[in-house]
C-alpha cells in the first residue's frame, strides 16, 4: 500500500506547477457556486423574458446529476493524461514489473483520483445542491460517475497514441457524458440506442427509480471497466 501511495504522490508532483491541477481541484467549488447561485439567477431572468416560472429549476435534478459526475471526471482526466505520458516515455512498462505491479498502477493512477473525486462530491453536494435528490441517489450517482471516470481515462489511453489524440478522445467522451439526459427527454424505444453508454443508465436509474435499473447501471459500468482494464494491460505489455 505504501508503494501505491508513493506512486499517487508522484502524480501530484507531476502537476504541482501546472495550472490544470489547481483548476481541477477547485472545479467542484467553482461549478457548485455556479449552479447554486447562477442557475436560480438565470431562471429569474428567463422568468422576466418568457413570463414562465422555474424554467431551469424544473431541471434542477439534472444539474445535480451533472455536478455529481464532473468532479470525478476532472480528477481521472488528469490521471489519464499522466497515463498517456507514462506510455510515451515507456514508464508504464517499467512500473508494471516493479513491486507496484499492474493493479497497483491502476489503483494509484485511476482508482485513488476517482475516489477522491467521489469524496469531494459527497462533501460539497450538501452545500451546493439545488434539487431534492435522496442521499442514496447522490451516493449511487457519484460512485457510478467515479467508475465511468476510470473507464474514460482507460479508454483515452488505449484508443490514442499520443496526448493530442488523447485530447480529441477526451472531448468525445465529454459529449458522451450528457447521455444521462436522454431518458429524461426522449421517450420510447429510440432512447435505447444510447444504452451502451454507462451515463445513459444513470439517467434511466434516476428517471425511473426502478431498483433493477440501478443494478443494470452498475453492471454495465463494471463491464466497461473490466473490458478497458484488459485492453489497457494489453497495450502496456505489447
Amino acid at each position: 500500500m505504501k508503494t501505491i501511495w508513493k506512486s499517487f504522490l508522484q502524480i501530484i508532483q507531476t502537476f504541482k506547477d501546472d495550472f490544470m491541477l489547481y483548476l481541477a481541484l477547485s472545479f467542484g467549488l467553482i461549478l457548485g457556486l455556479l449552479f447554486k447561485f447562477g442557475v436560480p439567477a438565470l431562471d429569474g431572468v428567463l422568468l422576466n423574458i418568457f413570463h414562465r416560472e422555474a424554467i431551469l429549476m424544473n431541471h434542477a435534478e439534472k444539474f445535480d446529476i451533472f455536478y455529481a459526475g464532473f468532479v470525478p471526471y476532472a480528477y481521472t482526466y488528469l490521471a489519464g493524461m499522466v497515463g498517456l505520458e507514462d506510455i510515451d516515455n515507456h514508464t508504464a512498462n517499467a512500473l508494471f514489473v516493479t513491486p507496484l505491479g499492474n493493479r497497483g498502477y491502476i489503483i494509484s493512477h485511476f482508482v485513488i483520483p476517482a475516489a477522491l473525486g467521489v469524496l469531494t462530491t459527497w462533501l460539497l453536494y450538501p452545500v451546493f445542491h439545488i434539487s431534492n435528490m435522496t442521499v442514496w441517489n447522490v451516493l449511487f450517482i457519484s460512485l457510478i460517475w467515479g467508475i465511468i471516470g476510470i473507464v474514460m481515462a482507460l479508454l483515452m489511453i488505449t484508443a490514442s497514441r499520443n496526448k493530442m489524440e488523447g485530447l480529441v478522445i477526451t472531448r468525445i467522451e465529454a459529449v458522451s457524458m450528457i447521455a444521462y439526459l436522454v431518458p429524461f427527454f426522449m421517450k420510447g424505444r429510440l432512447q435505447y440506442l444510447f444504452a451502451w453508454l454507462p451515463s445513459w443508465w444513470i439517467g434511466k436509474s434516476i428517471s425511473t427509480g426502478n431498483p433493477v435499473i440501478y443494478i443494470l447501471c452498475t453492471a454495465v459500468s463494471c463491464t466497461w471497466l473490466c473490458v478497458l482494464y484488459h485492453l489497457f494491460k494489453k497495450r502496456i505489455l505489447t
